[in-house]
């Protein structure tokens, strides 16, 4: 019987992964989340240098699609803690089922600091948020780096951010709209740094809920067909759980999602309760362990994922 040889040590392991081309672990390391590069930047100088490269960064973003639908860098912030001293989020991790403490300390903007009032939207590691009334800050919670981008353009009705979209390409878009009989919307571009009008629709709407004399009985998830323009049941919330989300009485219920991830939270009791609708999978996220009340003054209510090569 052949015996096979013993693995080389440690040492030798670095040394081997240090002969390797850099552009064979740049490919490599293009499809491995952003959490196990942090922990591969310590394995040896090699990796370190091949994922710190200059090259590194746009050929992650390039690789995107070849990393499909991970999960492992997705985070929920739930819950903010925004007036003490030290501010952080209670992120949540469904690949972990695990809590982490996400720093909210005092954005970086042109060489001054600034904090966070308000988020309106977010998308990949970004959100929109207010620095005051009247200025739009596009932040990195990740990184702790803020920008400025321009006013939205006047336009019928009160106008308000509805998302985001940040896949990890090398820019990325605001939507947003105002109503009145119909939906008018605008987009702002970070490749032009300017909003411009995307004309009117009308709105399509969708009930996710059934009620009984004013309470929520049945919660329903539903699939829009973009090309019809119509909506259809994909699943609903079952029984069992129902009866424990909705407590004593439920009149309104948050939903964040990412990746085919949602999140359910409970207004009144602040609840939260997972669903992976790739599985359809549920499940309750194990207990918050800081110290950070749970209700309407701390709800965040964001998904984010940290990324590579964050455009500005």
């Amino acid at each position: 019987m052949e015996i096979a040889p013993a693995p080389p040590p440690v040492a030798g392991a670095a040394a081997a992964a240090d002969r390797l081309p850099e552009h064979i672990w740049e490919k490599i390391f293009s499809l491995l989340p952003v959490s196990s590069l942090v922990v591969s930047r310590s394995v040896c100088r090699g990796w370190n240098r091949a994922i710190r490269s200059e090259t590194f960064s746009s050929f992650y973003i390039a690789a995107t699609p070849a990393r499909g639908d991970q999960i492992d860098d997705v985070f929920f912030l739930l819950f903010a803690d925004l007036e003490s001293s030290a501010p952080f989020a209670a992120a949540y991790q469904p690949s972990l089922d695990r809590w982490v403490p996400l720093p909210l300390s005092r954005f970086s903007r042109g060489g001054f600091s600034c904090g966070l009032r308000r988020v309106h939207a977010s998308g990949g590691a970004l959100v929109l948020a207010e620095e005051d009334e009247t200025s739009l800050l596009v932040c990195d919670l990740f990184s702790g780096r803020a920008w400025e981008i321009a006013p939205m353009i006047s336009s019928h009705g009160q106008s308000y951010a509805l998302g985001l979209i940040d896949e990890g390409a090398s820019e990325y878009q605001i939507v947003a709209v105002a109503t009145i009989d119909r939906v008018f919307s605008q987009v702002f571009k970070s490749t032009i740094g300017a909003w411009s009008f995307k004309g009117q629709f009308w709105a399509i709407c969708c009930s996710s809920g059934v009620e009984e004399a004013g309470d929520i009985s049945k919660i329903v998830i539903w699939e829009l067909n973009v090309g019809e323009k119509s909506w259809k049941a994909f699943g609903s919330m079952p029984e069992e759980l129902l009866q424990e989300f909705r407590g004593h009485r439920m009149n309104h219920f948050y939903i964040i999602d990412r990746r085919g991830l949602v999140c359910f939270c409970n207004t009144s009791s602040y609840l939260p309760l997972m669903c992976d609708l790739r599985r359809m999978q549920w499940w309750w996220p194990r207990h918050c362990p800081f110290k950070i009340p749970m209700n309407v003054q701390t709800w965040f209510g964001h998904a984010l994922e940290p990324q590579i090569g964050v455009p500005r």
